[in-house]
């Protein structure tokens, strides 16, 4: 159903809790997500009836490399209490985490299935608003520089356009918070 990921040098699979490699078909990553975008997002579905989930996993050894090693047990901690809350709590508002999984390198869990993270979808903007401002420049007889994102942004884009009412009503939501 879905091509096995080979985006690292580890497979997903090899990576994954037992319990969750067992009930879950993992398939190719398809977002990030979370702080510095340390969740992976992957396509996958439940072996036993099909349904179609998505897999997050958090590598402990990413956190070295982007912070001191002494806050990577404070900054696993965060997100072990994150993904344990959305497993807790069951809302049609927030995602649904179906199981929470952890093991001495990583943390994971299946979710209901997801596009993409909103720092994805912006991405994608970011780079569209940059291969524009390329050619606009390019046309004006300026060096044409091919364009570049953020560090800060993934390189999984997603090309989503978002409505209008998903504008106002994130932007509702976030005044509310």
């Amino acid at each position: 159903m879905f091509a096995k990921s080979r985006g690292s040098s580890t497979a997903p699979c090899d990576l994954l809790p037992d319990s969750i490699r067992n009930t879950y078909e993992i398939g190719k990553q398809s977002a990030t997500a979370g702080p510095e975008n340390v969740w992976r997002i992957y396509d996958g579905y439940r072996k036993k009836d099909g349904m179609e989930v998505s897999i997050f996993l958090f590598d402990k050894r990413s956190v070295e490399k982007l912070h001191k090693p002494k806050r990577r047990e404070t900054v696993t901690d965060i997100l072990r209490r994150g993904a344990a809350q959305m497993e807790r709590y069951s809302h049609p508002k927030l995602l649904q985490a179906y199981k929470v999984e952890e093991c001495a390198d990583t943390l994971a869990f299946a979710s209901e299935p997801v596009l993409a993270s909103l720092a994805n979808v912006l991405a994608y903007k970011e780079q569209l608003a940059n291969a524009l401002t390329a050619q606009s420049s390019g046309l004006m007889g300026k060096q044409n520089h091919p364009p570049t994102t953020s560090h800060h942004r993934s390189t999984l884009v997603k090309e989503y356009e978002l409505h209008e009412l998903e504008v106002k009503y994130g932007l509702l939501q976030v005044k509310i918070f």
